[in-house]
């Protein structure tokens, strides 16, 4: 019985080695985030706003059969939006990087979970050009459809922690900076 569980064992792991393949799957699509901040300074004024941008980015891995493995680059190109109408408008860019696990299931779905370790973020006043750039990691998590052939449309949502502001502590600045994402991608997952 021992030899057989085995047998079946080592067949699964041969099947799923041989079907083994690297991976690349680009995408684009369109982030809508939320931004929500305390300042320690004068901590009953808070500040909400939007920060919205395009995306794209890339993941790069190997896939096993079905589980996969990948890091996960992103770019945003976008705008902050204060809804304090006292407070300007600011350009941001984003850059983050990511180590992702994810499964692609046979039902046409995919999803998976990633921390990301770098995760910069900069926000350039659109009046006086002062830029503040923000720094540290992030969750994230996603699910794709592909009901096209080579193609898979997705949801993703991420939650950010920076830790660092202009080099300094965040936390010398803010009592709190919560910013999160949903991005909808379209993205061409392709195996080789």
């Amino acid at each position: 019985m021992k030899k057989r569980l085995m047998m079946i064992i080592a067949s699964l792991c041969v099947s799923s080695l041989a079907q083994a393949s690297w991976m690349i799957e680009p995408y684009a699509g369109y982030q809508l985030g939320t931004v929500k901040t305390d300042d320690i300074v004068t901590p009953v004024d808070s500040t909400t706003g939007s920060l919205n941008g395009t995306a794209f980015g890339a993941r790069i891995g190997y896939r096993f059969f079905m589980p996969w493995v990948a890091l996960d680059y992103t770019y945003l190109n976008g705008t902050f939006k204060p809804n304090n109408s006292l407070l300007n408008n600011a350009d941001a860019t984003q850059s983050s990087l990511a180590a992702v696990v994810g499964v692609d299931l046979p039902v046409l779905f995919r999803v998976w979970a990633g921390y990301g370790f770098m995760n910069n973020l900069n926000l350039k006043d659109s009046v006086t050009s002062i830029t503040n750039k923000l720094s540290g990691s992030y969750t994230k998590v996603g699910l794709g459809w592909t009901l096209l052939p080579l193609v898979s449309l997705n949801l993703e949502y991420q939650m950010n922690n920076y830790n660092k502001l202009n080099s300094n502590d965040i936390k010398q600045t803010y009592d709190k900076f919560d910013h999160n994402a949903l991005m909808v991608s379209v993205s061409l997952p392709l195996h080789f």
